[in-house]
């Protein structure tokens, strides 16, 4: 058994720090989104009380936390698989 890494060691490597990097930053992304549309709901919630618009922005909310999800579970997947 050798020391030297294979080149699929490298290779698996790289695309798992690649994968690492680009779905960390999607996911804080997401995460920020969310955060800017509870932060919108909560300044005008006068507003958006007086309209009835609590389930929209509770869709909109909900839909960023669900890719924020998504993209943690593919994530975990690779991290998992390496």
């Amino acid at each position: 058994m050798s020391l030297t890494p294979t080149v699929y060691e490298i290779a698996t490597a790289a695309f798992m720090a690649k994968y690492t990097v680009e779905s960390a930053s999607s996911g804080q992304g997401s995460y920020s989104k969310a955060g800017a549309v509870a932060e919108q709901a909560f300044s005008a919630i006068r507003t958006v009380a007086a309209f009835g618009g609590q389930k929209r922005e509770t869709k909109a909310y909900v839909k960023h936390l669900d890719d924020a999800y998504k993209t943690g579970s593919k994530k975990a997947i690779v991290t998992g698989a390496g």
